[in-house]
């Protein structure tokens, strides 16, 4: 979120309550005040031959080697100087853009092009702000909904492999243990490996067990976690437990053994009552110390 604000002031889009947070900051508050100098600097003309001519009057007025020595110092120091600002600034100019979000945390980005991502908890985006228009690419990794403005291919890249669209509305999901591509408007077109696949308005692409399948999504405009709430079709207790983990700062112990698919879906603004769906369905019990659950199995009969 810091780095957004940065980002935006270099850009002269920051408000002023941004501003004043990275004033406060002591982190961001050199960077302000090293890029305000040297919006200042202008360049003056430079005549070499001149400057010479004027250089070496100078010196040869003053035949002390200590002086000449002290002057040669001071010259080197004023331009090792200049150098250090004006580098400090070129970076932060021109760097890349990283947000993450935390555990039970969502973000919503605006794009260059004003295109708009929607970031669930526990993951990272990252793009290049130069040269955006001509070359839209940047990097997911967690899980994304993207509302893209229509212009040159826009390119969501993962561990597992490419989204890419010309202007339409998908989810991502890339998850170290699953990964799935949802297109809500228009169409997108997965590479995975090999394979390229186009994904068509309401369906989903998803790799199960190292392959690819296609199927039907509910009709909806946004996936559900965008209304603060995650569904499930036949997915493994494992993996459910892991969403939970994003979504609620909780660690959640369970027997190794415990192998259990869960459809169905849990909110996410109630602890108990996200627990409750989940493991009530499955024959589960489970208790509460501070942010540790305990899952156990129902005793048989």
């Amino acid at each position: 979120m810091l780095k957004e604000k940065l980002h935006n002031w270099l850009n002269g889009e920051a408000s002023k309550a941004d501003t004043d947070a990275l004033r406060a900051n002591p982190e961001t508050a050199s960077y302000l005040k090293i890029a305000e100098a040297t919006a200042e600097f202008t360049v003056p003309e430079w005549h070499a031959d001149a400057q010479y001519d004027q250089l070496q009057q100078r010196l040869l007025k003053d035949t002390s080697s200590t002086s000449t020595g002290r002057n040669l110092r001071w010259l080197g120091g004023i331009a090792a100087a200049i150098a250090v600002v004006a580098v400090a600034y070129f970076f932060l100019a021109t760097q890349g853009t990283e947000i993450t979000t935390r555990i039970a945390q969502k973000e919503s980005i605006t794009l260059p092009d004003q295109s708009v991502v929607a970031l669930n908890a526990a993951s990272t985006l990252r793009y290049d702000n130069k040269g955006w228009e001509e070359d839209r690419q940047l990097t997911l990794e967690g899980e994304a909904f993207f509302d893209v403005e229509k212009g040159k291919t826009f390119t969501v890249t993962t561990s597992y492999g490419t989204v890419e669209v010309l202007g339409t509305e998908f989810n991502v999901h890339s998850r170290p243990s699953q990964f799935s591509v949802s297109c809500y408007e228009g169409l997108v077109r997965v590479r995975y490996g090999d394979t390229l696949v186009d994904v068509a308005a309401g369906n989903t692409l998803r790799v199960v067990s190292g392959g690819l399948q296609n199927f039907r999504h509910a009709t909806v405009s946004t996936p559900s976690w965008m209304q603060e709430e995650s569904s499930f079709e036949n997915t493994s207790l494992a993996l459910i437990i892991e969403e939970l983990e994003r979504q609620y700062p909780i660690t959640i112990n369970r027997p190794s053994n415990l192998q259990k698919q869960f459809t169905g879906s849990f909110p996410h603004n109630d602890l108990e009552v996200a627990l409750r769906s989940v493991f009530e369905p499955l024959g589960l019990t489970y208790t509460i110390d501070g942010e540790y659950v305990t899952i156990y199995a129902a005793a048989e009969d």
